[in-house]
């Protein structure tokens, strides 16, 4: 047995040697290969994760700043937008009051020949009385039950009643004076068209009478010098 170790001894030369218990002692420890030598591949494909998984953290606090500023609107981007519509609205809603005004005052004057139109038929209908009293005659009941001098049923009741600011009809209510001829039949009339609110329903303000000539003003009440449409 002990010649045996001896051999072993000898043929592993100056690399160890046997201890007391029959153990062999290596003299040094074997060169370790490094890790590129293990597995290189491996290694590079680590490293290569490596180097994004540092990038990744150096860019993530800029990543996170852009993913917030994504959610809402600054201060300085919601003054834009309301500068915006405010200047929109300056420009469109000048626009809109006149073209609502311009239908109203359109819509006066036709209801201004409806009124000369029923009155020609009312002097007609009652040569005895003339032009009617009121403006309330010419209209009636609906559906229009007995027609009487006070209730001819010539104009629809929403125009004959059209008579103050508050019933007004399209921003204009019609003041209705009837003139009397002495002791007979009125034989002559006048009609003011008045705008609800000057300047917001209407600019315009007309006039009428027996001859149906209307006429307006822009500055004051139409009479019947003030200029023909």
């Amino acid at each position: 047995m002990r010649s045996r170790r001896h051999n072993l001894a000898v043929n592993l030369g100056e690399h160890g040697y046997w201890g007391e218990e029959g153990n062999f002692l290596p003299l040094f420890l074997p060169k370790l290969p490094t890790r590129t030598e293990i597995q290189p591949d491996v290694y590079k494909h680590f490293s290569t994760l490596e180097r994004r998984g540092r990038n990744a953290l150096n860019s993530w606090p800029q990543t996170r700043g852009i993913m917030k500023r994504q959610k809402g609107f600054s201060l300085i981007e919601l003054l834009i937008v309301v500068a915006i519509i405010l200047i929109i609205a300056a420009i469109a809603i000048p626009n809109l009051l006149r073209s609502r005004m311009a239908a109203n005052e359109a819509s006066a004057t036709e209801s201004m020949r409806m009124i000369n139109t029923a009155e020609a038929a009312y002097y007609s209908a009652y040569p005895t009385q003339g032009y009617s009293n009121l403006l309330t005659d010419l209209g009636g009941a609906s559906p229009c039950g007995a027609i009487t001098t006070t209730a001819a049923c010539l104009l629809d009741p929403v125009l004959s009643n059209a008579t103050g600011a508050a019933s007004g009809k399209s921003g204009y209510f019609f003041t209705y004076a009837p003139v009397a001829g002495g002791a007979g039949p009125v034989s002559q009339y006048t009609i003011l068209g008045t705008p609800v609110g000057v300047g917001i329903t209407g600019q315009r303000q007309f006039f009428t009478d027996e001859s149906y000539v209307i006429r307006y003003s822009t500055t004051g009440v139409a009479n019947v010098n003030s200029a023909p449409l």
